[in-house]
């Protein structure tokens, strides 16, 4: 089928390339120098008969690398007075029908519990007092809990896992964190812990996250659960994403190569730290936006701002060529630094919670898309294109089953970039038996 047995597919490129190291069709130029568009049309081929065939690819570097904050912001913010009067921090945003449901940290406080409307995102109805709060002396999160993660198991029952601290469990001057886990039967209204240990614990001195374990996130692909967390190594904070996997939400094991996304000192945005990590797996392919803290002036760590990489496996992981995807504002609530990203897919369009100066208050921004990447076929009986072929057909998504009753087929792919730093990129395109139920 396609590609050929030497995995490079012929036809036509103007204005695109073909990279064979990543398997992928790619705009023509170098980075800084990409065309701003560009079309590969593949050669017609013959399909095997009789044999429902599917396009398949991954869409790499086509989600939303610039963000618009929104004219309201910040969004939710701390209540004079109130239980939350510290700080507004770390949110996790979960859709239920036509409304959202937001937790959110409070240090020292706990986790609150704030509603709002799909079409009135921008208003949020704070929930009295909090959801969940420190646990009983002695245990390890007596000392305060932040930092929701939460995902709905089935309709009614949820899972929130929580950063969890114990003042009387120390590494070095740092307070020891680690994740907690809690459920939920009404939706999020009231919650349970799960048990008295918490379901990742801080690893072992000088481990990745020997020093304390921080947020994470938890997405479940397939029969696999993913929690992608903050791990840190030492203090002054060096801090890496690390991985962990699970059967059934619960039980935790850690990958054995961890970090999966290190700090390095040779990406001037991610010298110190990557942290807080929020993945979605869109076309199969991981997304994660993550805190990072590299250099600022005089070459001493700076502030933090929100950077993005990809994975086809969720374990190695490219950073985007463009970085960061947000950068603090200069001005107001944001002026210093954004951090604490949380992402969800919302109606067709990215949005994007954030949090500002002194890791308080929570603005929210529209993701903006810079590239894209159609994939496209036609086909006929003949061996060429004539007017028995069909007309062009755009694949909405991978795994796209084929026309039915062509013996020939040709496929075009369109790229286009607005920053000619960024390619969009079609990876892995080829033309498979259908898998059965597809």
């Amino acid at each position: 089928m396609f590609p050929p047995a030497e995995d490079s597919p012929s036809g036509t490129f103007e204005g695109t390339r073909y990279d064979r190291e990543q398997r992928a069709i790619v705009l023509a130029g170098e980075p800084g120098a990409y065309a701003k568009e560009g079309v590969f049309t593949s050669a017609p081929f013959v399909l095997a008969p009789e044999v429902p065939a599917e396009i398949s690819w991954r869409s790499r570097w086509t989600t939303p690398m610039q963000w618009d904050r929104c004219a309201n912001n910040p969004v939710l913010t701390r209540t004079v007075g109130g239980w939350d009067d510290t700080t507004v921090t770390t949110c996790s945003v979960v859709p239920e029908g036509d409304r959202l449901k937001m937790f959110y940290g409070a240090r020292d406080r706990g986790i609150g519990l704030a509603v709002s409307s799909r079409d009135r995102i921008d208003i949020w109805d704070k929930r009295q007092g909090p959801v969940l709060q420190s646990g009983a002396p002695g245990t390890f999160d007596a000392g305060g809990v932040l930092s929701p993660a939460v995902v709905p198991v089935s309709d009614d029952l949820w899972f929130m896992y929580y950063v969890a601290y114990d003042p009387t469990r120390m590494r070095g001057p740092v307070k020891q964190h680690q994740i907690g886990l809690a459920r939920s039967f009404d939706r999020g209204e009231t919650w349970i812990r799960v048990g008295s240990e918490p379901v990742l614990a801080v690893g072992p001195p000088g481990s990745c996250d020997g020093a304390t374990i921080s947020s994470n996130c938890v997405l479940r692909v397939g029969e696999t659960w993913y929690s992608w967390y903050t791990g840190i190594s030492q203090v002054p904070y060096l801090a890496s994403v690390c991985l962990a996997t699970s059967a059934d939400g619960i039980h935790w094991h850690k990958h054995p190569h961890n970090p999966v996304l290190s700090y390095n000192p040779y990406v001037r945005t991610d010298a110190f730290m990557v942290a807080t990590p929020q993945v979605l797996y869109e076309g199969g392919v991981f997304k994660m936006w993550y805190n990072a803290k590299g250099f600022g002036a005089g070459e001493q760590p700076g502030e933090y701002s929100i950077c993005y990489a990809e994975s086809l496996d969720g374990i190695q992981w490219e950073r985007s060529p463009r970085q960061p995807v947000l950068s603090a504002s200069g001005v107001g609530w944001d002026a210093h630094m954004v951090e604490y990203p949380e992402v969800l897919k919302l109606d067709g369009k990215y949005e994007l919670w954030y949090c500002g100066d002194g890791y308080g208050n929570i603005g929210r921004a529209t993701g903006r898309a810079l590239t894209s990447a159609v994939v496209e076929s036609r086909g006929g009986r003949s061996s060429r294109p004539d007017a028995g072929w069909s007309d062009w057909v755009a694949h909405e998504a991978p795994a796209s089953p084929l026309q039915a009753g062509a013996r020939y087929l040709q496929i075009r792919v369109r790229l286009r970039s607005d920053d000619r730093t960024v390619t969009p990129m079609v990876q892995h395109l080829a033309v498979l038996p259908a898998r059965p139920g597809s």
